[in-house]
């Protein structure tokens, strides 16, 4: 069986040889050969042939192996089991009484691998970067995959051992819970403030945010006053101002913002995502001074 090696940016796929010496007694390509000899003979013969069809699957086993920026690069073993099944069918019965085609599954061989991966050759990740490896085995077949990474790696496998060897640092997801919010009454206006929690790492660089005003209203669908997008270079805070919508503001309820963004630089991949909802904040309206006369 011949080991492939595979190599990409952001997702690579190394499907390996079996995982062990496994005698498939009973596997689907010997069946598939049965099935034809036996119509070959059938029509030498011209005598009839009930043939068994049968159909393979198999159960597939996975497992995620997450590497930290302050973790080691070896993961932890683990093993991974999966059972081969294969359909068989067979007419029996006078059909003019309920016989027929009667299928069933079979179980073969249940195969069993302890995985491990290794990273080599890796530079340090951001502290808000991990790196997601997932290994599956189905049937007696192991593969890889490259779930998230900030690097491209070169795969090598021995038996359920990856290795997986950095080639070059490429940019990874950047942090979507890097970015709060809060919304603000100032005056008789309405803002909204984020803060940059990664804001050091990406000096000189740019970051767009999508943001929605919104009313929170209980056992009903929340409301939307509107919406603003701003693409800004990158500091510790920033602000979108919503004061056209302050007509629509209510007080005593409840508003918030739902937003997300995306980097624009070379340190993150330009991908945007969705953060979720800022806290709630209460509008309350300014009482108006009275004058009296005396």
């Amino acid at each position: 069986m011949v080991n492939k090696w595979l190599s990409v940016a952001t997702l690579f796929a190394f499907i390996a040889a079996p995982a062990g010496a496994v005698d498939f007694n009973t596997a689907a390509s010997d069946i598939t050969g049965v099935i034809e000899q036996a119509k070959e003979d059938a029509g030498e013969d011209k005598a009839e042939v009930k043939s068994i069809e049968a159909l393979y699957r198999a159960e597939r086993d996975c497992v995620n192996f997450r590497f930290k920026p302050d973790g080691p690069n070896v993961s932890e073993a683990v093993w991974l089991r999966s059972t081969e099944y294969r359909e068989e069918c067979h007419y029996g019965g006078d059909p003019r009484h309920g016989g027929g085609r009667v299928c069933h599954e079979v179980p073969g061989w249940t195969n069993r691998e302890r995985v491990q991966v290794t990273l080599e050759g890796r530079d340090q990740l951001f502290p808000w970067e991990d790196e997601i490896f997932e290994v599956c085995l189905e049937g007696r077949w192991l593969s890889s995959y490259a779930v998230r990474v900030s690097h491209d790696y070169r795969a090598d496998r021995s038996g359920g051992d990856f290795t997986m060897i950095a080639k070059r640092r490429i940019p990874g997801r950047h942090d979507r819970n890097g970015l709060t919010a809060r919304v603000n009454f100032p005056g008789t206006g309405v803002t909204a403030s984020f803060f940059d929690k990664w804001a050091s790492f990406y000096g000189g660089e740019q970051i767009r945010i999508k943001a929605k005003l919104r009313r929170n209203i209980k056992n009903w669908p929340d409301s939307t006053l509107g919406s603003k997008e701003i693409t800004l270079g990158t500091a510790e805070s920033y602000t979108i101002d919503f004061s056209e919508f302050a007509d629509k503001l209510r007080s005593g309820k409840k508003y918030y913002v739902e937003y997300g963004f995306e980097r624009i630089g070379k340190v993150s991949k330009r991908k945007y995502l969705k953060t979720g909802d800022s806290p709630d904040s209460v509008y309350q309206e300014a009482l108006v001074p009275m004058a009296f006369a005396f």
